[in-house]
């Protein structure tokens, strides 16, 4: 636009409807003329007149645009979106219009959340708290509400599974709401159900730091990994994630290994050692039972250590190191 389309459309209401139809046309113009600005905008008659305010205020996007190049405006123009349940519905649609309005409109913030309903209506809430993100900014926003938001996904399953559905969005929500982080844990599932610790633990990057969180849950976590070489290997790609795990569980001394090769290998030999120390220790103390219902006891001990020794991976440990073990555990009398 011109300087001369600009005196056309401020002499002509013709021409103005013509050249500056939109929200966005009225925007362009006010940027590039601020000096008639005021007059641009008393021009469009978007303060004064229902219609024309439908015709250039679209979208919250727009009414925050427009506020912002006039400040000495914005209260006029937030306090009819909040006169009219409609207008908030047309113009703060979503959770991204109701963040935006309320940054633009900080004094008005409080009036903003209470006309979402997002507090007071099941319906509301779902359709303003999209996702666990939508949730941690709105709690951010509004600390004072921030303990209510929560409770409404603790106290509700589904709700969780929605807002929560992944490892990196549940340590987001135990940052954003610290006094509720161990119902978080809880209620995620990820310490009691393999199920759940695959969902939400999906790389060794999300298990450093929801370990870091929690301390007193460390150890489980790690020893979830080292129990199983499958979920070594899922979450310990590389020699890099060695090295993290390495610096975030500085006790386990597997971690310290020079490679993940080596790694592996030590803990698949740990878990067979743990095998045959497991039946071990059942043969030995069954033979050693006098019951006379008990069938162990007339078998030979070389016998059932041999047993023992054969239900070894011998790709994993020799055969002479699983006898070891299995004697060793065999002649060991029980703990009571």
């Amino acid at each position: 636009m011109t300087e001369k389309d600009l005196v056309m459309v401020l002499a002509d209401p013709n021409e103005f409807k013509r050249l500056i139809p939109d929200g966005e046309g009225l925007l362009n113009a006010c940027r590039q003329f601020p000096e008639d600005k005021e007059k641009l905008i008393t021009q469009s008659g978007l303060l004064s007149d229902a219609g024309q305010w439908k015709k250039y205020i679209t979208s919250g996007t727009v009414l925050c645009f427009i506020a912002d190049l006039f400040p000495d405006h914005a209260d006029e123009m937030i306090q009819k979106v909040l006169a009219d349940p409609n207008e908030f519905k047309h113009l703060i649609p979503d959770c991204n219009g109701l963040l935006n309005a309320c940054r633009q409109f900080p004094e008005d913030k409080e009036k903003l959340i209470t006309q979402s309903g997002l507090l007071s209506d099941a319906a509301q809430w779902k359709k303003y708290i999209t996702s666990g993100y939508a949730l941690r900014y709105i709690a951010n926003l509004f600390p004072d509400h921030a303990d209510e938001m929560i409770q409404n996904v603790l106290a509700d399953p589904n709700e969780f599974k929605r807002l929560i559905p992944d490892g990196v969005v549940l340590f987001n929500a135990f940052r954003q709401f610290p006094k509720h982080k161990e119902k978080l844990i809880t209620q995620s599932g990820l310490l009691s159900d393999p199920a759940q610790w695959k969902k939400y633990i999906t790389s060794g990057y999300v298990l450093r730091y929801i370990a870091d969180l929690f301390p007193d849950h460390a150890d489980e976590m790690i020893q979830n990994v080292l129990a199983d070489p499958n979920e070594f290997k899922r979450l310990i790609q590389n020699d890099s994630d060695l090295v993290n795990a390495a610096a975030q569980f500085p006790t386990y001394k597997i971690l310290h290994s020079k490679t993940i090769s080596e790694a592996l290998e030590k803990i698949n030999k740990k878990i067979e050692f743990n095998k045959i120390r497991d039946i071990s220790s059942t043969l030995g103390q069954a033979s050693r039972d006098r019951n006379p219902l008990n069938k162990f006891s007339i078998f030979d001990a070389q016998l059932l250590i041999k047993i023992t020794t054969e239900a070894a991976d011998k790709n994993k440990i020799s055969e002479n190191a699983a006898e070891i073990e299995a004697r060793r555990i065999f002649n060991k009398p029980s703990k009571i």
